[in-house]
């Protein structure tokens, strides 16, 4: 799935969440933080192909509240996802679900220890990645 059309829809989705993704994503204001969007959309996409099951409830997500896992089973699956699914990667998309792995805390799959990370990035993409694979 092509991370440059997630952005396209990103700007014309006409939520807030969604121009401040595309924000981040852009790099609009040197946050250096635009490799957590691509990795957040990656693996939230490969997880709903992986878990199809859980697609219409993302899609249905509201676009401008950020996404906390608060589904117990889509949680628990995210995370199995991301155990099982570590290794994968694609030089050709530029994402590594290692990588992702290593921006998130415990709570969210990830081995992510202390401040920072990329949570905020996930959170916020939830909907929005849903949003733009049912449209």
């Amino acid at each position: 799935m092509p991370y440059m059309g997630f952005l396209d829809f990103l700007g014309s989705s006409g939520s807030q969440q969604g121009n401040e993704l595309a924000r981040i994503a852009r790099n609009v204001d040197g946050n250096n933080n635009s490799g957590k969007v691509k990795q957040a959309f990656y693996g939230i996409q490969r997880f709903l192909q992986e878990y199809p099951q859980h697609l219409p409830y993302v899609a249905a997500l509201p676009a401008n509240e950020w996404y906390e896992l608060s589904d117990p089973q889509l949680a628990a699956d995210w995370r199995q996802f991301l155990q099982d699914h570590e290794q994968e990667s694609n030089a050709g998309y530029g994402y590594s679900l290692s990588t992702l792995r290593r921006y998130l805390t415990p709570a969210y799959g990830g081995t992510l220890t202390g401040g920072g990370g990329g949570v905020n990035e996930l959170k916020r993409a939830w909907p929005l990645v849903g949003q733009f694979l049912t449209s």
